[in-house]
């Protein structure tokens, strides 16, 4: 293979499905993760919404009355997706740190198999905490939400793809690892509330509102509240997935052009991650190898 065009080489949505296979392997051995996305959605739900659905009445929202409960559950959801977001960053930060992504992209793993691969991680981890939420409508009894929540879940997959896209964006354009963490701490926090997850949408005050329509989640909280309340808002659908189609594309472009490295700078300082980073490689390498041989 020519080095010099080694971007262009391509095995395939093969190549999609390896990395697919990587990260569902990740998944479900990072036991830490699973408990800390068992007690979200329960933390959330059954103290944040159910104490304040205690103490306030059933509204109006477009027409139609609903409990608090009902609108802030979905509010969660939103939540969970930027959660899910920072396991995008998180997952493609080790890659470029480590040399993982040059390994599959010299291997013939295309940018938009990449994404998808990718963002096998956030999906599984969206669906196993949408899961937990569903549970805790039924057992709660949350009425008007049990029939149409899984439809509306499965379309929040596609808006999820916004969210992992972008932190696939962000993570190349880290230099280490306090960049990641900082960006983690003071991005994901106000973008699920300066959305409409927990207050009235149409009731905040005037720069919450600002705030708001300048957040993608806003629009992809209202395309969910219109399917399961009955009440399909097409624009507002089709403004959320087109941002989603944007974000990937954008995303798909940036991969291609970004500069590849097998090893981070400056690593050299630390044995352990520098033995890790090793390790990985090697494990990418021998599946890429096995693949190619059958």
């Amino acid at each position: 293979m020519d080095p010099l065009n080694f971007r262009k080489q391509s095995i395939g949505f093969r190549g999609a499905f390896i990395v697919m296979y990587n990260e569902i392997n990740a998944f479900f051995s990072n036991l830490g993760g699973l408990i800390s996305m068992t007690m979200q959605p329960i933390l959330f739900f059954a103290f944040l919404v159910m104490g304040l659905n205690s103490t306030t009445n059933n509204f109006n929202y477009h027409g139609i009355i609903i409990s608090y409960a009902s609108y802030a559950s979905i509010g969660v959801v939103g939540l969970i997706m930027t959660t899910q977001m920072s396991q995008a960053v998180y997952r493609s930060t080790v890659d470029k740190q480590f040399g993982l992504m040059a390994i599959k992209f010299m291997n013939g793993v295309r940018p938009f198999q990449y994404i998808l691969g990718m963002s096998v991680f956030p999906i599984f981890g969206y669906l196993y905490q949408c899961l937990i939420l569903y549970l805790l409508l039924i057992v709660f009894k949350i009425k008007g939400l049990v029939v149409l929540f899984p439809i509306a879940i499965l379309v929040g997959i596609i808006m999820l793809l916004f969210w992992s896209s972008l932190g696939i964006i962000c993570s190349c354009l880290f230099k280490n690892y306090q960049q990641r963490d900082i960006f983690i701490q003071l991005v994901f926090t106000p973008i699920a509330f300066t959305a409409p997850s927990f207050y009235l949408d149409g009731h905040e005050p005037l720069y919450l509102k600002i705030l708001a329509n300048i957040n993608p989640m806003t629009y992809q909280l209202r395309a969910l509240r219109s399917i399961i309340y009955r009440i399909p808002d097409i624009t507002t659908i089709i403004t959320s997935l087109l941002l989603t189609i944007l974000v990937v594309i954008l995303t798909a472009f940036l991969l291609d052009k970004i500069q590849l490295t097998l090893q981070e700078k400056n690593l050299k300082q630390f044995r352990w991650p520098c033995l890790l980073g090793w390790f990985l490689r090697l494990q990418v390498t021998s599946l890429f190898t096995l693949q190619n041989h059958y």
